[in-house]
């Protein structure tokens, strides 16, 4: 991966810090003077917040921030004129001295509760089980089905489990599965296991090659809400003329484009099924590199459910054509917070002699797709984006 900083997009907004419950997503507290470091929102995993307070300030103190801003229930609100820029759950208030006066918290993301706090469990306590098996179902149906039972623990007629994560129903992914016990896999969900719920939308994103976040917003009565987004096999804007465009020189103050040719082989060998001569196995060759006089550069890639020759082939084919040539991730430097979300595309226009001869008539056009964000609030906005390596995709840059 590489880093993209985003570019100056609009002028700089009002940043506020709201405190608000975790549980029921009630405001605690407004223009809350936060210090806030630069904070992550991310695709893969949970982004992370870090801000300070002085609880020496008397109008600080007024707010109550030791009951208010509590760990494990209280949630940081970053707003940009009002809009919410990710929420935060205060995991950690660490590093407290008497001679600095200053709250330290210490946050993540809203989606790390399904992490750390939420796990399968026995329908009806001690003795009891609970199985959640499905044939021929929907990839997103499991996984809403899987949201649904984190959020329906109930506790002395309470709803302890639910913290408001709403998901449409009708977003489907078109990929059918199987998660049910056979007579060789117990391969639904048991409460028996305790799996952290967390671990278990990962799992199942990764199995199935889709993605999800949890994005938080504000609705039109001002209320703050959480709705969980999904997309097969990515979510995000593709990469197509509504992308944001980033020129250089313009938007862009300066770029660094790496080329990487390390791990990049001319020749691969798919080793499949069998062992020593035995071995089902076969090759693939940038015949084109070899010929035109770069040295032999060899990697292997093991598929051993390959029994047939021929598919070991294809996965030789398919692995080279992934891997081979110079890898290129480039990474911008520019101003300001840009209208993106994690998976998002973005679109970049060089016009630099030096570097790309002829574009200054023909740009050179760069598609990146953002897998992560780093916001450094306040007069002096500026974004960085995290970018996927495109091999993760199988894309060129």
């Amino acid at each position: 991966m590489a880093v993209l900083d985003a570019a100056p997009v609009s002028e700089p907004g009002e940043w506020r810090y709201a405190l608000h419950d975790l549980a029921t997503g009630e405001q605690i507290a407004e223009h809350v003077p936060f210090d806030v470091q630069p904070f992550d929102r991310s695709l893969p995993e949970a982004g992370t917040l870090t801000a300070t307070l002085p609880v020496d300030d008397p109008l600080v103190q007024k707010m109550d921030p030791w009951g208010r801003a509590q760990p494990r229930r209280t949630t940081l609100v970053p707003c940009r004129d009002d809009q919410a820029m990710g929420e935060y759950l205060i995991w950690n208030r660490p590093d407290y001295k008497a001679s600095a006066k200053v709250m330290t918290v210490s946050c993540m993301e809203v989606r790390s509760y399904f992490d750390k706090h939420r796990v399968l469990r026995p329908t009806d306590g001690y003795g009891s089980r609970k199985t959640l098996e499905f044939t021929q179902t929907d990839a997103f149906d499991v996984f809403r089905a899987l949201l649904s039972d984190a959020q329906a623990v109930m506790f002395e007629d309470m709803p302890v489990g639910d913290i408001g994560v709403i998901a449409d129903p009708t977003v489907m992914s078109g990929q059918l599965i199987d998660r049910r016990d056979t007579e060789d896999d117990a391969g639904a969900y048991h409460g028996y296991t305790f799996d952290y719920y967390g671990k278990l939308f990962d799992d199942l994103a990764s199995s199935v090659g889709f993605e999800w976040r949890v994005d938080s917003f504000f609705d039109q009565d001002n209320r703050l809400r959480r709705r969980l987004v999904l997309g097969y096999p990515h979510v995000g804007r593709p990469f197509d003329a509504d992308s944001l465009t980033l020129e250089y020189p313009g938007t862009i103050a300066d770029y660094v484009y790496p080329e990487d040719g390390e791990n990049s082989p001319n020749y691969l060998a798919a080793l499949g099924a069998g062992e020593e001569e035995a071995m089902v196995w076969a090759e693939a060759v940038n015949a084109a590199e070899l010929r035109g006089g770069y040295p032999l550069l060899e990697t292997t890639a093991s598929y051993k459910n390959d029994s047939v020759q021929s598919i070991a082939a294809q996965h030789a084919a398919a692995e080279l054509a992934r891997t081979q040539g110079d890898i290129t991730v480039p990474s911008f430097n520019l101003i300001g917070v840009p209208n993106v979300a994690p998976g998002d595309y973005v679109r970049a226009r060089i016009s630099d002699e030096a570097r790309f001869p002829g574009s200054t008539v023909t740009p050179k056009e760069i598609s990146a797709r953002v897998i992560s964000l780093r916001i450094t609030p306040g007069p002096k906005e500026r974004t960085t984006l995290v970018i996927e390596d495109p091999r993760d995709t199988g894309a060129a840059a």
